[in-house]
């Protein structure tokens, strides 16, 4: 429909997604390699490639609503490369690219682009699919990184049976490079360096026309490969490296233990102040809050994480005061706070919400109880990062939440572990793009006094 063209039924999707981040990702290269497939003559079928980044943008483009609601694809749209409307797509880098390629999705091109700024999930307004539904439809993904500790994003390709392109310069391809030395299943990891962008772009036209030659039975056998592949990156296959990397980690502190142990803080002593100086000298006050004997459980309850994965305990939360726990990003603590006597006197005459906080706290209580069956074995769970809760901000992204995710799964299972992490004073920045879509980062101070345990 963004092209007004019709394609057979042997045209080959491509895809790219991930961040925004135009040299790291390699977005640049993706490009460039589709710019110089559209002028490969022996290129048996038409390829639609495309680009799924979040990017900032408006909402979905009116008119391609309108063609898609009337079922029209004969008519092309303004602008036939993006499905959502950009703020400034003069200025937006990947729109640029493109047009720099001289990918103009014409009907004599044997490449077309398609530039997809919108977050895939299910209510983007033009695709309405999670991103799970949308990438199964795809041939194929490349991803030739620049930068990439790891790469899920090629992983979970793998894993729907998706062959994959990546470079030696992510996580993911070292894996698979150790593991699979000199594959060529149509997944593939490239050598790439600081120097060598010309020479990646060929290997994956080459790679990208020798997969597109092959027959039904080597498609399929290039995507039980893929699956296979992504099967050695379980966590039950890659826990024994979590180990030895810890293991050694902790050797070589131990090794180094004596260097440390003359050492001692240097002191400063205190200059000396003239008796005449008078100065103020500003000192911080912390008044603790009391609560009514009835709301005293709410506490207990708003100090402990439980409630961010309990849905009773959420709705008791927004009853206290639905915009403020909104206001206050859903930190109950905060929340609790900022009640006044009067506030607090109401609620505690308020029979629904302290039968409700009852039902809660009957439930907390028989939660915590179970902590005494826990097994005598302590397990220590080392992240960098723990996703809890976005009032605590000690984690960045998937590796985050993953472990935010087996801590709260531990808890439910009643296991004996404890996660050891870093608490940032700023937490993660957070980023947001400029008017030329650079990206901006942002630091927010945490306030201790609000942390759940």
């Amino acid at each position: 429909m963004l092209t007004g063209q019709e394609f057979t039924d042997n045209t080959i999707l491509i895809l790219h997604s991930g961040r925004y981040e135009f040299r790291n990702k390699g977005i640049d290269l993706f490009i460039e390699t589709m710019g110089r497939l559209n002028h490969i003559s022996k290129l048996p079928q038409t390829i639609i490639a495309c680009i799924a980044v979040p990017a900032y943008h408006t909402g979905p483009r009116k008119n391609l609503i309108e063609k898609k609601e009337s079922q029209d694809i004969v008519h092309t749209v303004d602008g036939v490369h993006v499905t959502h409307e950009l703020h400034e797509p003069e200025n937006d880098l990947i729109l640029r690219k493109i047009k720099a390629a001289g990918l103009h999705n014409g009907p004599d091109d044997r490449v077309k682009i398609i530039y997809i700024p919108a977050l895939l999930n299910g209510a983007d307004g033009i695709f309405n699919l999670d991103f799970p539904e949308f990438l199964i439809a795809f041939d194929g993904t490349i991803f030739p990184y620049y930068y990439e500790p790891w790469g899920y994003t090629p992983l979970e390709s793998l894993a729907f049976h998706i062959p994959t392109i990546t470079t030696s310069l992510s996580g993911l391809g070292q894996w698979i490079k150790s593991l699979y030395p000199g594959l060529k299943e149509c997944t593939m990891v490239i050598d790439r360096d600081d120097d060598n962008d010309n020479e990646v772009i060929e290997e994956i036209i080459r790679n990208v026309i020798f997969c597109s030659q092959k027959t039904e039975k080597e498609i399929i056998k290039a995507r039980l490969k893929a699956y296979e592949i992504s099967r050695t990156a379980l966590w039950k296959n890659v826990f024994i490296h979590h180990r030895n990397a810890y293991s050694d980690a902790l050797n070589k502190a131990l090794a180094r233990e004596d260097l440390y142990m003359a050492k001692r803080p240097a002191q400063i002593l205190p200059a000396a102040r003239s008796i005449t100086e008078i100065k103020p000298e500003w000192k911080k006050v912390l008044i603790q809050q009391c609560l009514p004997e009835n709301l005293q459980s709410l506490e207990r309850i708003a100090r402990n994480l439980w409630w961010s994965w309990n849905y009773d305990a959420l709705e008791l939360f927004e009853m206290i005061n639905n915009e403020r726990w909104y206001d206050f990003k859903f930190n109950p603590i905060a929340l609790i706070e900022s009640l006044s006597f009067q506030e607090l006197q109401d609620l505690n005459s308020n029979d629904k919400f302290v039968s409700k906080l009852k039902k809660v706290t009957t439930r907390f209580d028989y939660y915590m109880a179970k902590a005494a069956e826990k097994s005598p074995d302590l397990i220590a769970y080392f992240s960098m990062e723990f996703g809890l809760h976005d009032t605590i901000k000690i984690f960045s992204g998937g590796l985050g939440m993953l472990a935010g995710d087996y801590l709260k799964e531990a808890s439910d299972s009643n296991a004996n572990i404890i996660g050891v992490g870093l608490l940032y004073r700023y937490g993660y920045f957070r980023q947001t793009l400029s008017i030329y879509g650079d990206q901006i980062a942002g630091y927010t101070p945490q306030k201790f006094t609000h942390l759940h345990k």
